[in-house]
């Protein structure tokens, strides 16, 4: 006797929807996913990302970069290194002077099917990456009545930069602002790697180190001061503005005061950062904040605490970071920018507890946050921001 099996309608009925359910996916796949490269993207649109040259002879990179596949192409942020070790290979790292950037447009009805929806690079909550946490401003001298309508200004240009921008992307695909999300990963360009000599004696100098960072953005490494100059010329400008026997070793009025007065009367390009700091950042005028220096090819030196930075075996240790890239989402909402990742430079080394051998590192964007503004006090929320009108 001949058995036959027929499985449950309710079976079959489930199993027809979820067939359908992935040939529309891909029908959604083929209809909307629409790239551009970031570098020819931005080139039309803002003078600030340079197209790598088409006449240049490419070079194997310095180090090895992930392989691309028809399966799994390069991320957003891998191009970015993919193009870092180009510029390095090819001797052109020290020259340049502008941003790496990739942009996709993404209209939102892929969007839903993503699982960035949900969650970050990490599958971190995406409450955590968008929630503005306002916090006060720490103990200090109070600033006047025009430092801090020269903050606000800033705050109000970073703002209005980041809708500038998202306008200008999603006009230049032909499509709609509202039912768009705009993914762009930027970084610095023309950084070297600063280090911190990994001795007892430098253990507290990566507020100086920072300030290399800060300044090799624009400048050629030949024209950088090394650390016990930059050192000196920090204290010549605020008396005991650092002090490599007490953490942290620099104050933050210190580090925005340097910046100024190096931009103005050292190498004479015109006031850059402000000279008073902006304590207690709101995390949403932080991101537009990262968006604008970052496109403009400019870093944002700021506290943080170890605990939440990578690889770190002391925590708790009050640090100077410079905030160097980002990978977000720029959409049209209350708040403008998504933070998935933030690109920071990392200046110590095993001496004073870093024991990760980095230089340039991406972190998620909620845990950054937490590295500038998880102290109860939030005194390591201090950063040195560009004016607003340049």
């Amino acid at each position: 006797m001949t058995m036959r099996f027929t499985p449950p309608r309710n079976v079959v009925k489930w199993l027809r929807a979820w067939s359908a359910f992935l040939c529309l996916l891909a029908v959604g796949e083929a209809l909307f996913s629409w790239r551009f490269p970031g570098p020819a993207l931005a080139a039309d649109l803002a003078s600030h990302v340079v197209e790598q040259s088409p006449d240049a002879t490419p070079t194997p990179p310095s180090t090895p970069q992930p392989a691309a596949t028809p399966d799994r192409p390069l991320s957003m942020i891998e191009q970015i290194a993919q193009m870092e070790a180009e510029d390095e290979a090819n001797g052109l790292l020290d020259a340049r002077t502008a941003p790496y950037a990739v942009v996709e447009v993404v209209p939102l009805q892929q969007r839903l099917f993503l699982p960035l929806l949900v969650g970050g690079e990490d599958a971190s909550p995406r409450s955590q990456e968008i929630s503005p946490w306002p916090a006060m401003a720490p103990p200090g001298s109070a600033l006047t009545p025009e430092e801090q309508a020269e903050l606000e200004a800033s705050h109000a240009d970073a703002e209005a930069y980041v809708r500038g921008l998202l306008e200008a992307y999603v006009s230049a695909a032909g499509v709609n602002a509202p039912a768009s999300t705009i993914r762009k990963s930027a970084s610095v360009g023309g950084l070297n790697t600063w280090k911190v000599p990994n001795t007892p004696a430098y253990v507290n100098y990566c507020g100086p180190a920072t300030m290399q960072v800060t300044i090799d953005a624009q400048l050629p490494v030949s024209d950088v001061p090394n650390i016990d100059e930059m050192a000196r010329r920090i204290n010549q400008v605020t008396p005991g503005g650092f002090d490599p026997n007490r953490n942290p070793a620099i104050t933050d009025t210190a580090m925005c005061r340097y910046l100024w007065h190096h931009y103005v009367h050292v190498i004479r390009l015109g006031e850059r950062y402000l000279q008073q700091p902006s304590r207690g950042t709101a995390q949403q005028t932080l991101w537009n904040q990262l968006v604008r220096h970052v496109d403009r090819n400019y870093t944002i030196p700021t506290g943080a605490i170890t605990t939440h930075l990578d690889s770190w075996s002391r925590p708790n240790v009050k640090h100077v970071i410079a905030l160097i890239g980002y990978d977000a989402d720029l959409v049209n909402a209350i708040y403008p920018v998504v933070m998935h990742s933030v690109r920071y430079t990392e200046p110590a080394d095993t001496r004073a507890g870093y024991v990760g051998g980095k230089f340039k590192i991406w972190l998620p964007g909620w845990r950054m946050w937490q590295a500038i503004n998880g102290e109860p006090n939030n005194s390591n929320n201090t950063q040195c921001l560009l004016r607003s009108d340049l």
